[in-house]
């Protein structure tokens, strides 16, 4: 008599192929938008770290980034940046220095006015530091500092210009200086406190790409 029994299939054979549904494809969804992210994110960290650091070079001008103020008392990453200034112009020729910033909100006076008196009390003459303080954010730093300067009579094509901020800032400071047909170099300043860095590193990583896509 023949054996009529079936041959048992494998376990693999039995398994019937999961369907996708609405929940499973929006997951698969979200995992990629996540590794986008993340690759995004570190490359967006790579240009930051790329340029923070202080660069090495003849410079015919400083600008300092305004930062915040405690009513007129300067925030202690605004001081690091007035600290870097002074330390950087210390050996060099007497040279003009832009204090660039805006009256923000909880400040009593604007920035550069801030700046301009600390840099007086820490023995620059006060015919070359130039004030303009209009500015509300980077951009705006930037382009009236760039501004002020062609109004002193300055040719931007025959100078070279130092831009003052911390560290995580100096990247998105000189791109956009860049967009502006200028190049200027970088100082940095050290940022006061590990855990401030890696908040305000995390937090500029989104400001770029704001500048990349606008």
């Amino acid at each position: 008599m023949k054996n009529t029994k079936k041959p048992k299939q494998s376990h693999r054979h039995m398994k019937s192929k999961k369907p996708n549904t609405p929940v499973r494809t929006l997951l698969r969804c979200l995992l990629v938008c996540l590794i986008i992210a993340f690759v995004g994110f570190t490359i967006l960290q790579a240009l930051i770290f790329s340029a923070a650091h202080t660069e090495d070079a003849k410079v015919d001008c400083l600008i300092i980034l305004g930062a915040g103020l405690y009513g007129e008392t300067p925030s202690k990453s605004l001081v690091t940046r007035l600290e870097a200034a002074l330390e950087y112009v210390k050996d060099a020729d007497e040279i003009p220095i832009i204090v660039s910033g805006g009256q923000g909100p909880g400040e009593t006076i604007t920035e550069a006015e801030a700046m301009y008196r600390y840099l007086i009390r820490n023995g620059i003459d006060e015919k070359l530091i130039w004030k303009e303080e209009e500015s509300t954010n980077t951009r705006e730093n930037i382009t009236y500092s760039l501004a002020l300067l062609e109004q002193k009579g300055i040719d931007l094509g025959n100078i070279t210009a130092a831009v003052v901020t911390n560290e995580f800032h100096l990247y998105r400071a000189k791109h956009i200086a860049g967009t502006l047909g200028f190049n200027a170099i970088g100082v940095a300043a050290k940022t006061p406190y590990l855990y401030l860095r890696v908040f305000y590193q995390c937090r500029e990583a989104a400001a770029l790409l704001k500048e990349f896509l606008l």
